[in-house]
């Protein structure tokens, strides 16, 4: 009897044993996988590409962020303008889905559009909109207002 006792203990044992080990799961990414699909805030340069001569162009962008491993990007709202040089700098995380609006406005600068009592009245008509996933082997995000016919 003594016996059949000790084995039993021993099967429940290496059964609970078993059973918390199948229970536990691993969610964390290998090396390799968390290298792949990392996130990382970088400098992007943004350009306009085709746009109308001295029009400056108001862009946000919104994230509604991301959750990778134990990583998670917040979401996100950034706005800048983009004056006469067509083109701008804003800090993105990679391997994050954006979607980038473009506006037409009247103002040259963040600082100018922030000061406006009425911030509706420079924002002009929405002239894009599209969704991007900025690459953390990019540098630049190339934005052509006029659609290609070819």
């Amino acid at each position: 009897m003594e016996g059949s006792v000790t084995i039993s203990k021993e099967f429940v044992v290496l059964f609970f044993i078993v059973f918390l080990v199948s229970c536990s799961s691993s969610n964390y990414l290998t090396d390799e996988e968390e290298n792949e699909k990392s996130v990382r805030m970088k400098d992007f340069n943004i350009e306009i590409i085709d746009g109308q001569k001295n029009q400056n162009y108001l862009i946000l962008l919104t994230t509604r962020g991301k959750h990778i491993g134990n990583k998670a990007v917040l979401p996100q709202t950034e706005m800048a303008i983009i004056n006469k040089n067509k083109e701008t700098v804003v800090s993105l995380n990679t391997n994050t889905n954006y979607e980038i609006n473009v506006f037409k406005t009247n103002v040259e600068t963040m600082d100018e559009y922030l000061n406006k009592e009425n911030q509706q009245n420079v924002i002009g008509e929405k002239l894009k909109s599209l969704n991007y996933t900025p690459a953390k082997d990019e540098k630049s995000i190339e934005i052509r207002l006029t659609e290609d016919t070819e």
